[in-house]
């Protein structure tokens, strides 16, 4: 079995772009509470929000089961895109399903 570096290299390259992203605005310009903002401009601003659901903050995660019941549901569909990955002849379609398995490892800091 051949395994799809294509796919393997986008989504730790992603990741790692992500991380940095994450580490410049919590670290580099200490943005890590709502109340703090970066002002670039006079009209520009950046501000701290945390998301505590996934996408567009749905399904919020108020308590500990429901953070626990996403990381399970995010990881079931990490394990998903993985094995899809490693399945997956087209190069193009590798480094797609790359990016989505990237970015799930990417989701928490």
């Amino acid at each position: 079995m051949k395994l799809p570096i294509a796919g393997f290299a986008t989504a730790a390259a992603l990741f790692v772009v992500d991380q940095a992203a994450k580490y410049g605005i919590t670290d580099v310009l200490k943005l890590n509470f709502l109340s703090d903002a970066y002002y670039v401009t006079s009209f520009f601003n950046l501000r701290f929000v945390a998301n505590q659901g996934v996408s567009l903050g749905l399904l919020h995660a108020d308590t500990a089961t429901m953070r626990w019941l996403l990381v399970a549901m995010t990881g079931a569909i990490a394990l998903g895109v993985l094995v899809w990955l490693l399945r997956e002849k087209n190069r193009a379609d590798q480094m797609a399903l790359g990016l989505v398995l990237g970015g799930r490892c990417g989701q928490y800091r």
